[in-house]
Formats: structure tokens, C-alpha cells, sequence
């Protein structure tokens, strides 16, 4: 019913300190891909670092693993899952949804692959062309990127908003004590 796949980027030559540059991609290409499937009424962003969300719901999530040489990325397997035609979802730390629960369509997974696979090229050209665009419009994308949500931070239960991500994925917020850069996703975790 859902759709879940892998693929391998090698030989990328992307710097190490780009590191986030092939997640903000992916989940661009994701998120816009699902937008256009979706109803334009859907709100779609993303959670950082790596979840998709459509009405405040999880409806994809990426995983990436990268091997470095150097100070270069080696290679780097990025993971993805869509949930297409679930509808129910175990325990889950943020509520899920899937395309079939927002609008009723039905769409197989290698339809979905395919009509999927143009966005990701597009996004993944765009780390090399213009990779200033890709991380601004990654920030414009993120859920808490326009106003604070309520999240865990340091332990404490703050008003989050994002102000910028960085190439290397490192966020910037705004907390009601100030400005605040975060040093890993165990540090900063969004709650419902």
C-alpha cells in the first residue's frame, strides 16, 4: 500500500560541511511532488530534519547514511517512505496520515516511484547549481519556519521558531529566551 525505497549517490564530490544539502533536496522534491498530488487546500512542509508533513500529520519520512573520503561525501544512501494507503498507524510520537486519507486516491507505488523520480533529479541538480536556493527554500518549507510550535528543547517544553538551517543542517531558532543554535536532532524534538 505504501511506498519505500533506497538509492545510492556515489561519487557526488558534495563537501562535508554540505553534508544536509542531498536531505533538503529529498525532501523537497517529496513534499512538492506530494503537493501536487494532493488538493491545493492540503498544507504541506517539512519537519526538521527529515519528516513531511501534509496538515500537521507525518506523511513521509527520509533517512540518509553518507560515507565520507576525505572532506568529500563518498557516497550516500537515502532512504525514503510514503505512506500512500495506510490508514491506521501504530504509536507514533507525531500523528500520521497518508494520500489516500487526505484525498481518496488510490495510487500503486511504482506509479508513485515514477511520477516521483523527476522531482528528485530536479532537486538533486540543484545542489550543485544553486545551492543558496535549495537552503532558502528548504527554511521556507519548514514546519515552525513561520511561527513557533511547541517543541522539547534542552530538556525544557519551549515555543520553537525556526529561523534558518544552515548547508550542514544545523538549525538556528527562536525561543522565548532568544536565539539559540541547535546541536543535534536529540536536542530539538517537535511534539503534537
Amino acid at each position: 500500500k505504501d511506498l519505500t525505497f533506497s538509492f545510492l549517490i556515489s561519487e557526488a564530490g558534495i563537501k562535508a560541511e554540505d553534508a544536509f544539502l542531498p536531505a533538503m533536496a529529498t525532501a523537497l522534491a517529496v513534499k512538492n511532488w506530494l503537493a501536487e498530488l494532493l488538493p491545493a487546500e492540503k498544507e504541506m512542509e517539512i519537519k526538521w530534519p527529515n519528516d513531511v508533513l501534509c496538515q500537521r500529520k507525518k506523511i513521509a519520512g527520509i533517512l540518509i547514511e553518507h560515507a565520507f573520503s576525505g572532506d568529500r561525501i563518498a557516497r550516500s544512501v537515502i532512504g525514503v517512505g510514503i505512506n500512500l494507503g495506510a490508514d491506521t498507524f501504530g504509536e507514533t510520537r507525531f500523528p500520521a496520515t497518508s494520500v489516500i486519507l487526505e484525498c481518496g486516491k488510490t495510487i500503486k507505488p511504482l506509479e508513485a516511484l515514477t511520477r516521483l523520480l523527476p522531482f528528485l533529479n530536479n532537486y538533486f541538480q540543484k545542489i550543485e547549481q544553486n545551492p543558496r536556493s535549495l537552503t532558502s527554500e528548504y527554511t521556507s518549507a519548514l514546519y515552525a519556519g513561520r511561527k513557533a510550535e511547541t517543541a522539547i528543547f534542552k530538556g525544557l517544553k519551549k515555543q520553537v521558531r525556526i529561523i534558518s538551517v544552515n548547508r550542514n543542517g544545523i538549525p538556528t531558532i527562536q525561543t522565548d529566551d532568544g536565539p539559540e543554535i541547535v546541536s543535534g536532532t536529540e536536542e530539538l524534538q517537535f511534539i503534537p
